[in-house]
Order: structure tokens, then sequence, then C-alpha cells
């Protein structure tokens, strides 16, 4: 882990922007699965994602230690859907970052 003053607000967005990818990602991948895997395979992926959850709830109490004067906008960068509606600008640059990540991640040109 970086230290404090290397933990940047732009370093909180872009690891919450995959965040939202890994969950956007997983939770329709497991809605697919569920329709093809055993119950016991769906519900081991579940826990994998209930996982990555507390990883995301730790990397947010991370967060508001760094940046204790952050307030509410703080609970928007690991949550949320990237087909929501950006609740504040912290929010908007989270869901435009995914959004740019998940391009260059999936652009097979």
């Amino acid at each position: 882990m970086l230290n404090k003053n290397e933990r940047t607000m732009e370093a909180y967005v872009e690891a919450g922007a995959y965040a939202r990818l890994l969950s956007d990602i997983g939770a329709k991948a497991a809605v697919a699965m569920s329709k093809v895997l055993p119950a016991k395979d769906v519900d081991r992926l579940v826990i994998l994602l209930n996982r990555i959850d507390e990883i995301k709830c730790k990397a947010d109490d991370q967060l508001f230690r760094d940046f204790p004067q952050i307030g509410h906008e703080g609970t928007d960068v690991f949550y949320g859907t990237l087909s929501q509606v950006p609740e504040n600008e912290l929010d908007r640059k989270v869901i435009s970052a995914a959004k740019q990540q998940a391009k260059g991640l999936f652009d097979c040109v």
C-alpha cells in the first residue's frame, strides 16, 4: 500500500472505477452463470462477489481516513453502477473513468 501522501484522490477515482466495473460485470456474470451452473457453484460465485464487496468496504474506509473532509460524496467512489445517474461531481468522475477504462479493456481494434 502507498503512503498516505502518495494516495491521491485521482488514485481513489481510478480504483473506484475499476471496482464498479468489477461489480457490474460480476453481477451480470452471476446472473448469466446461474442459468448454466448447479446451485452449489453459483453459491461459490456469490461468496466470491461478497468477498470483493468486503475489500471495497476496506478501500472505502481507507478513503475516509485519508480524506476525512470528503463527506457524503465519498460514499460514491466504490459503490454504484455505471448506468446510474451521477449523484454528484465525484460520482460523475468515477463513472466517466470506469467507462473509459472499460473501453480500453474491451477495445479489440
